[in-house]
């Protein structure tokens, strides 16, 4: 996927864990952080982002804001039901 957006000149690329796939094998052990640095040793020249959720503490959140991702995708922007 990274190389694709690469090829196309999209903006970026978000990563997430994502649902399990139908056709390939599920990667467990490799959160967003280390996507990040993998691709970004495999030469990787697109952006890369992260999920952002706000339902954290403000301790989870700026924690996950460390991560050396170019963009975040900010989840649950209002509060309650809503």
């Amino acid at each position: 996927m990274a190389r694709v957006a690469e090829a196309y000149g999209l903006y970026g690329l978000v990563l997430t864990l994502g649902d399990q796939p139908r056709m390939a094998s599920i990667v467990r052990d490799l959160d967003t952080l280390s996507a990040i640095e993998y691709l970004r040793r495999a030469g990787i020249r697109v952006r890369l982002g992260a999920l952002l959720s706000l339902r954290y503490s403000l301790e989870d959140i700026l924690s996950r804001l460390r991560a050396p991702a170019d963009f975040y995708l900010v989840l649950r922007l209002s509060w309650g039901d809503s």
